[in-house]
Parts: structure tokens; C-alpha cells; sequence
């Protein structure tokens, strides 16, 4: 049986491979017909270019476009030339991104068929291009005339705008001032004029692009600089890339610091013109000129809360306030949610203050009126009940709502501190409730908002947070209470005690808590896909909790084991275990009989009682989505005693009965080393043992959840190096080790012999294979990063045999590339072998590193010892021209950038024009490679400024 079985699997696998290869080779063919690749079937049908090309109007007709604005906008065809202009002035003006653009006369022209009958396809984009080459060649004087040249017509299209609606803002400056921002209503022609354009489809369309288009227009995301400061901090700390900055980048910095201050001087200059298109805008929705059932014009709304500014919002939010006939119509409705939604991102704590107003009852409102009191008692009553109308007054209706597509979202967005509790201990007051969310997605993510109780503080140690222990703020008694009394309904969600019960309510109610409390189990909530996120909240509650009530915080934890523990004994851990011992004995009965060994499926395969989970965190750690519970239950215990570490007299909560059965049964730990979720609890466990706050705090606790770790992780070191999660464990280790205060080299030099240095036959086998694997590779970059010098001169002497080896290989090159710059016995042997290493395939970037590396004698003897004699060779091959291209390229590079700075250049810059002279000295060399494949592009490097190239040989 067994060489049948080993067969068949030969065979499956050879038509495997088999299938493999034909899909290959058609997919090939395919992509070599869409090339026109000289002998490919139909390889006549040849695509230059798949991007799509905007069209805009030339000077004549963008004039007339903007002379019948209020017509042109209307029309289809039009409105989109317009938009498409709008889109060019702003991109080139404001941004750095360039879309490819060509006007309708090369558009026409480019269609038409030439002589011989064939279509020209997509020629426009090649155009573009091309002007995009000449547009880098340009002097800064004509780049200057073309930008004032484009912000003219800008500002002639808002004028004509403005134009459009000017009556309106002379009538509005002669009338009084209203209160609460209100005009009055009447006759207005421009208001009449604004308000058909932004009624039409098309001409909404333009409205929309014009209004997003200037007022995102030199503003400036508080994120995007951060990230930015952040990025420049990290690059200045890195060491000196391989070329310096090329001109596509300078070109693109240029353009970005000429945008911003385009943006700026546009923004001061066309602000009064701008704000009054808004107000314009504002006010034909205000007067009444646009209906209320006008769903096409609110998307215009929508783009101002979006970009405007807060009085913009303001006027807004009265807007919706004004028309809104019912709050419960505005948040289910398809547009006006989306306007909504943007004003609780941008404009939040007035709109959440107005919907709490209008969807929440008041406690007056809500509770029943005494029959005393007459005539008055009855009025106030009547006035509750119309109060109510149009409320969220039951938890049917609230149900409703969530699972609402429109307005899902926007409950979600709304739910915080001030309507937290009276949503989740108001409305939603039955486990009914609670189940029902959980039975859905939009449920689950809204149950997940609420528990999102308390904020982080902004200077928050990246360490803590992406170990998942924030930095928490100033928590107030207010937001303890509200997560004590949370935490208490999720973890008793039959009640505080069933047994308690018995007195008073019958046996079906006793039984009904008791399976509501089995379906509403953590344990299976951690391990659904859905339902995972509001465990996660939930167990977030801790360290709020603990913060003013640690009596409470102990005894809720206490209740989180007992569940975890009746869970392991009714259906996980023990409970699985003691099945699985009986069918174990049932089967050995069976073979003892004569029956077969053969029972059911895989799920009934008989294995050993140490690799199954034998409790439920061991269960929850081993699943694809439980693992994330798990961590997330380790953080906010360690949160907890990090957040009571500085109350004299408290008690912190003991994470040694979560984390023993993680690390106190050897069987089990090496199980979730060898398990991909396993491994992410066991780094997220490393992270929090590192974390700052941590050591700080509960130096003790990190200690010893280091020490555990170490310990299991030694034990399956070569396992792990060479797996696909197990290697990111052992990086993890090798960073935490460094940050040793006291000895931060000792944990890498140990490693380093142990594991990497073959000890036993006193050669670099070991090295070598850890440097060809693909997972224990990036183990050998991270050891580098962190080895002393000493070291790793060392190392770079065991690498130094196999330097050419490893640098055609598709792993070993990455690590070569690694140590050229820091070893000169690496350098000497690439030097040595370039003109053999130029030609091998996926060398370019290892080769290219070399050149930066070299210093200047080198350099100059590579250049004409090597390079220059072999040139021909190396440019018609195929690996070799793209080395010799970067090269050109890398030179030209240097050389305009000393010739811009006024600095001397030396060889590398000088590179280029060595190359062609040596070209044109020899007579024919460059015919040659002028015909050639390969070589030709070495030719076109050299004679134009052509783009950068992506190299495509991997």
C-alpha cells in the first residue's frame, strides 16, 4: 500500500506541475500578443499604453467654455471638458501628481487610420509622455510663465462662477442682519442661476469638482506632516543610499515646495472669491431655490462639510436642523446621511450634541406621568409625548436602525462618553438585545463602539502601543464606573448569580439565564470572526476598571477565569481532551476485536493527548482569530497593573494563571512556537516584556515573561529560524536583546555561535544554509544589524569564499548586498568578478551598491580596467545593459548635481562621458549596439535624459 500511496502522489503532483506550466505558457503568449512580440501569434495587434488619457480643452475652446459657463455646464460633454480642466489646473498648480492629458485636436488625430488601415490605439498617452520628458528639460522661467499662465484661467473660471450669482451677494449686503445666520427668502436670479446648475446632473458634477478642487487647495493634513517629519527622521538615521537624488525626484520636490506656495498665494488671493461661491451655495439651499427632495444637489453639501471650514459646517448643520421633518428620516436617508457622517468627522461635537438632542429621549420625557395634578400634569404630558415623535424610544427601533445600511454607519460614528450609557443600559437593557447584535455584522461593529469606553493620550510610547497597552490618560470616576458596570453585564450576562435566583423566579427563567449565558460564552465570542472584536472591548475594560475600583477589577477578573475554566471543563481543553482519551480507547478496542482502523473523517483521527489544548486559552491561542483575544487579554491585565503601580497599598492582578498555561507545559509551548497564531501570541508576549512602560512599571513581570520566553524559544532555535512565522519570533528576540541597557551585545554574539557558526567542522556550512533560505536569511539581516564590529569583520571573513556564490543566488544576494558596504574583502571579490557577475541574472542592485561603495581609486580602476573593456559584452546582454544603464544613469545623476551645487566631480560623475567617448573612439562600437537588442538602450541612456528604468530582471 505504501508504494501505491506514493504513486498516486507523484502522479498528482506531476499533472499538478503540469497544469502549472500550460497555464504559464498561454498566460505568456497572451502577454506576448498584447506586446507585439516578434513571433507570437497575432503579434501584429500591438498595445502601446492601457492608461487612460484626460482630454482638455485647448485655449479657444476652455475660452468659450467659460464665456457660456451657465449653458456649457449643463451639458454632458461639456461639463466634463470642464471638469477635466479643473482637474488639470488644480494638479498641476497644487500637486505633484500628473496625469497624462491631451487635447481633443491630438485626440481626433490620433484616431484617424493611416495608410495602411491599421487604427492608432492609445497614442495620446505616448504624447503625454513625451511632453512629460520635455516638461523636466524646461528652464524655471518658462515653468514660471506656464503656472501664472494656468492660475490666469483659474481664476477666470472662478470669476465666472462668482458672476453667475453676483446678484445674490449685492441683495444680501443691502438687507439687515437675521439672527442664527438666516437670510431672508424671495426672488433671486443668481440664487435661481446657482441653484439649476446644481441641480442638473452635469452640472452638479462641475460644482462638485470645482468646490473640491479649491477648497482642498493649499490645505495642509496635520498627519500627513507628522508622517512626513517622522519619515525624514528615520532617513537621517539610515546610512547613505546607493545613488543620490535623482532628477525625477528633484523634479518632483521642486514641483511639490512650487505647489504649496502656488497653493498658499491662490488661497490668500482668490479667499474672498472662494467663500463667496460657498455662501452662495449655501444660500440658494437656505432660500429655498433648491427643494428639499433634491437628493443630486445635496452631494455638493457633502463636499463642503468635507473641505469647507467650521462656519461652513455650522451653516449646515442649521440647514439640516431646518429641513430635517423627522431625525430618525435624516440618519436612514441615502444622502443626507452622507453629509451627516461628514460632520460628525469634521464638525463632531456640535452634530453629536444635536443628535443625542433629537434621536435620545430625555429621562422626563421617558418616564410615566402621575395621574395627580390636573389640567397641568396632563399638558406636560401631552408636550413629553410630541417630544418623543421621531425618536429612538424602544430598542426595536434602535435594532432597526443599526442593521440599517445608511444609517449603521452613521450610529456608529456617533456613539461616545455622552450617549454611551444611556444607549447600552437604556435601550439595549435585555440579553435579548445584546445577542441580537452579535447575531450581525453592523451589530457586532456597533457593540464594539460602545465598549470602546475612555481615550489615550496623544504621547503615547509606540512601544505600549503596539504591545497593545496604551498610555492611558486622566481616568476620571465617571468613565470607571461606566466601565465597571459594562464589564459586570458582559461577564453575568444571566445575572450575578443564577442559583441566587431560585427563590424568586421560576425553573423556565433559571433555565433561559443559564443559555443565554452559555450563547453570550467569551470564549466563543473570541473565536468568531465577528464577534472577536467585542471580546477584545471587553477585556479592554480591565485597566479602566482597576483604576478606582480595585476590589471590583479583582473580583470581575476573578469571573473571567471561572468562565474560561467552564468553558475548558464542558466543551474545550479537558472536556476535548477526555473525548478524544475515549475514542482512543474505543479504537484500540476495535483493533483488538479485528475491526478496522478506519472511523469517519479527519476530525476523527486519533492524536496525542500533549499537542491538544488542554485549557481554553490554550484553545483560543491556537486559533486563527482567537489569538488575537488572547493577546488582547494579556494586554489589559498588564494595563491594569501598570495603571494601579503607583497606588500605594494595591494588590495588581495576577497574569501568572494566563500565562502558565502558556509556558508551564513544555508540549504545549513548543506547539504554539510551531503554530503560525500560536507564534503571534508568543511575540506579542515579547513586545509587552519590552515594552518601556512595562519595564518601568512591573520591571519584575518583564523579567520573567523574558525569561520564558528565551527559555522555550532555545529549545526549537533551528526550527524556527527556518520557518515562515517562526523566523519573525527569532528577529523579535535578537531586537529585544539589543536594547539591553547593561549588555546588549551578548544575546547576538551567543546566537551568532551557536546557531550560525557551524562549531562542529569549523567551516561556513551553517552560515551558508541560513543565508540561502528564505526565512532564515532575514534572521542573518536583523543579526547584522545588531552585531558588534568586531564580529562582524568576523563574518564577513566566513562569507568571503562564497561571496560569488551567494551573489547569484535568489536569497544570497540580499545578504551580500548587506556587507558590501562595511567589508573591503567583499568588495574586492565583487570587484574582481564584475564583468562575470554583470551577466548573471538578479545581480544589478548587489553590483550597483558596489559602485557607491567604491571609493575613488577603486572606483577609477574598475571603471577602466574592467567596465570600459568589456562594455560591449555586458550592453548587449540582458542582465548586463541594465547594469550598465544605472550606471550611466547613477553618473548623470552626480554629474548635474555637482555641475547645479558648483562642486568638483570626481570619477562616478564623470562615468558617463568616459563611456562615451570610449564608445566613439572605437569605430563601429556604436553601430553596433545601436542593432543590437540590448545595447541599444545603452546608446539612448547615454545620448538623452531619459527617465529613470525599472529593472524587471528579479
Amino acid at each position: 500500500m505504501g508504494h501505491i500511496k506514493e504513486f498516486v502522489d507523484r502522479r498528482v503532483q506531476e499533472t499538478q506541475k503540469k497544469t502549472f506550466d500550460d497555464r504559464k505558457k498561454r498566460a505568456g503568449q497572451e502577454k506576448d500578443k498584447r506586446r507585439g512580440t516578434t513571433g507570437a501569434p497575432g503579434a501584429a495587434r500591438k498595445v502601446t499604453s492601457s492608461q487612460n488619457v484626460r482630454i482638455i480643452p485647448n485655449e479657444s475652446e476652455a475660452k468659450g467654455l467659460i464665456d457660456q459657463l451657465y449653458q456649457t455646464c449643463r451639458v454632458p460633454s461639456a461639463s466634463d471638458s470642464i471638469c477635466n480642466l479643473i482637474r488639470h489646473l488644480t494638479e498641476r498648480l497644487f500637486t505633484t501628481k500628473d496625469t497624462p492629458t491631451t487635447t481633443s485636436q491630438e485626440a481626433l488625430e490620433y484616431l484617424k487610420p493611416n495608410p495602411s488601415g491599421d487604427g492608432k490605439i492609445a497614442a495620446a498617452a505616448t504624447s503625454a509622455k513625451k511632453r512629460a520628458r520635455e516638461a523636466v528639460r524646461e528652464d524655471g522661467e518658462t515653468v514660471a510663465a506656464q503656472r501664472a499662465q494656468m492660475l490666469k484661467r483659474l481664476k477666470k473660471l472662478v470669476a465666472a462662477f462668482v458672476s453667475l450669482g453676483q446678484e445674490t451677494v449685492d441683495e444680501q449686503a443691502e438687507k439687515e442682519e437675521l439672527q442664527d445666520g438666516e437670510v431672508l427668502l424671495g426672488d433671486d436670479a443668481g440664487a435661481n442661476r446657482i441653484a439649476n446648475i446644481i441641480i442638473d446632473e452635469s452640472g452638479n458634477r462641475v460644482m462638485c469638482t470645482l468646490l473640491r478642487c479649491l477648497l482642498s487647495a493649499g490645505s495642509v493634513d496635520e498627519e500627513d506632516v507628522v508622517a512626513a517629519e517622522a519619515a525624514a527622521e528615520e532617513e537621517g538615521e539610515e546610512k547613505k543610499r546607493r545613488t543620490e537624488i535623482s532628477r525625477v525626484d528633484m523634479t518632483k520636490k521642486r514641483k511639490e515646495e512650487e505647489g504649496k506656495k502656488a497653493a498658499a498665494e491662490f488661497s490668500a488671493l482668490m479667499q474672498e472669491d472662494i467663500q463667496g461661491l460657498v455662501q452662495m451655495v449655501l444660500y440658494c439651499f437656505d432660500c429655498g431655490a433648491i427643494a428639499k427632495d433634491q437628493n443630486t444637489a445635496i452631494r455638493v453639501l457633502a463636499v463642503i462639510a468635507d473641505h469647507g471650514s467650521d462656519e461652513n459646517r455650522k451653516v449646515i448643520l442649521k440647514l439640516i436642523r431646518k429641513n430635517a421633518e423627522s431625525p430618525i428620516d435624516v440618519i436612514t436617508d441615502k444622502h443626507v446621511s452622507n453629509v451627516v457622517l461628514k460632520l460628525l468627522e469634521k464638525y463632531r461635537t456640535k452634530t453629536v450634541a444635536w443628535l443625542n438632542s433629537q434621536l435620545l429621549v430625555s429621562k422626563a420625557a421617558a418616564s410615566p406621568v402621575s395621574k395627580k395634578g390636573g389640567k397641568k400634569a396632563a399638558a406636560v404630558a401631552e408636550e413629553e409625548e410630541t417630544s418623543t415623535v421621531g425618536k429612538i424610544t424602544n430598542a426595536k427601533e434602535l435594532l432597526d436602525l443599526i442593521d440599517n445600511p445608511m444609517a449603521g454607519n452613521l450610529l456608529q460614528s456617533w456613539v461616545d462618553d455622552s450617549n454611551r450609557e444611556e444607549l447600552f443600559f437604556g435601550l439595549l437593557d435585555s440579553r435579548a438585545h445584546l445577542l441580537t447584535l452579535l447575531a450581525s455584522k453592523r451589530g457586532n461593529r456597533f457593540l464594539t463602539r460602545i465598549l470602546s469606553v475612555g481615550s489615550t493620550t496623544s504621547g503615547a510610547d509606540s512601544e505600549g502601543a503596539e504591545a497593545g497597552i496604551p498610555a492611558f490618560g486622566d481616568i476620571t470616576t465617571e468613565t470607571s464606573n461606566l466601565a465597571q458596570r459594562m464589564l459586570h453585564r458582559m461577564l453575568y450576562p444571566g445575572g450575578t448569580a443564577v442559583v441566587a435566583s431560585t427563590e424568586t423566579e421560576d425553573e423556565e427563567t433559571i433555565a433561559a439565564n443559564v443559555a443565554m449565558t452559555k450563547k453570550l460564552n467569551l470564549v466563543r465570542m473570541s473565536m468568531d470572526k465577528q464577534s472577536n472584536y467585542v471580546a477584545q472591548k471587553v477585556f479592554g475594560l480591565i485597566p479602566y476598571v482597576a483604576k478606582h475600583q480595585e476590589k471590583e477589577a479583582m473580583a470581575l477578573y476573578k469571573r473571567l477565569q471561572e468562565i474560561f475554566d467552564e468553558h475548558d471543563a464542558t466543551e474545550g481543553g479537558r472536556a476535548a481532551a477526555e473525548r478524544h482519551a475515549a475514542f482512543t480507547a474505543r479504537q484500540e478496542e476495535r483493533r483488538l476485536k479485528g475491526y478496522s482502523q478506519h472511523v469517519g473523517g479527519y476530525h476523527n483521527r486519533p492524536a496525542t493527548l500533549a499537542t491538544r489544548p488542554t485549557h481554553a486559552i490554550n484553545e483560543l491561542a491556537l486559533s486563527t482569530v482567537g489569538c488575537h483575544s488572547v493577546n488582547a487579554l494579556v494586554s489589559a491585565i498588564v494595563g491594569a497593573n501598570i495603571v494601579v503601580a503607583d497606588t500605594k497599598g494595591s494588590r495588581p492582578l495576577d497574569v501568572n494563571p494566563i500565562l502558565d498555561h502558556i509556558f508551564k507545559q513544555p508540549a504545549m509551548t513548543q506547539a504554539l512556537l510551531a503554530d503560525k497564531s500560536g507564534s503571534l501570541v508568543i511575540r506579542h508576549l515579547l513586545k509587552i516584556a519590552t515594552a518601556t512602560s512595562v519595564t518601568a512599571a512591573v520591571p519584575a513581570l518583564a523579567t520573567a515573561l523574558l525569561k520564558s520566553i528565551d527559555h522555550s524559544a532555545e529549545q526549537a532555535m533551528h526550527t524556527l529560524m527556518f520557518d515562515a512565522s517562526g523566523n519573525l519570533l527569532v528577529q523579535d528576540l535578537l531586537l529585544a536583546h539589543s536594547k539591553n541597557v547593561t549588555d546588549p551585545h551578548r544575546y547576538s554574539l551567543m546566537f551568532l555561535q551557536k546557531h550560525i557558526i557551524s562549531t562542529n567542522s569549523g567551516d561556513a556550512s551553517g552560515l551558508m544554509n541560513v543565508a540561502r533560505n528564505p526565512y532564515a536569511s532575514h534572521v542573518l539581516f536583523t543579526l547584522l544589524d545588531v552585531l558588534p564590529a568586531k564580529a562582524h569583520m568576523e563574518l564577513c571573513k566566513l562569507v568571503k569564499p562564497h561571496v560569488e556564490l551567494l551573489t547569484v543566488h535568489l536569497n544570497g544576494r540580499f545578504v551580500v548586498e548587506k556587507l558590501v558596504a562595511s567589508s573591503a574583502d567583499i568588495r574586492e571579490v565583487l570587484v574582481r568578478c564584475f564583468a562575470k557577475l554583470a551577466k548573471e541574472k538578479g545581480t544589478q542592485h548587489v553590483l550597483l551598491t558596489l559602485w557607491d561603495a567604491l571609493d575613488e581609486r577603486a572606483a577609477k580602476d574598475l571603471l577602466h580596467n574592467t567596465l570600459l573593456p568589456a562594455v560591449k559584452d555586458l550592453s548587449c546582454n540582458a542582465s548586463g545593459s541594465i547594469v550598465v544603464q544605472k550606471m550611466i544613469q547613477d553618473s548623470q545623476q552626480r554629474h548635474e548635481q555637482a555641475t547645479r551645487n558648483n562642486l568638483p566631480t570626481n570619477v562616478k560623475a564623470t562615468m558617463c562621458l568616459s563611456v562615451e567617448r570610449y564608445l566613439n573612439k572605437i569605430d563601429g562600437l556604436k553601430a553596433t549596439l545601436l542593432k543590437d537588442f540590448f545595447g541599444k538602450f545603452v546608446v539612448q541612456v547615454l545620448t538623452s535624459s531619459a527617465q529613470p528604468i525599472e529593472s524587471s530582471d528579479e
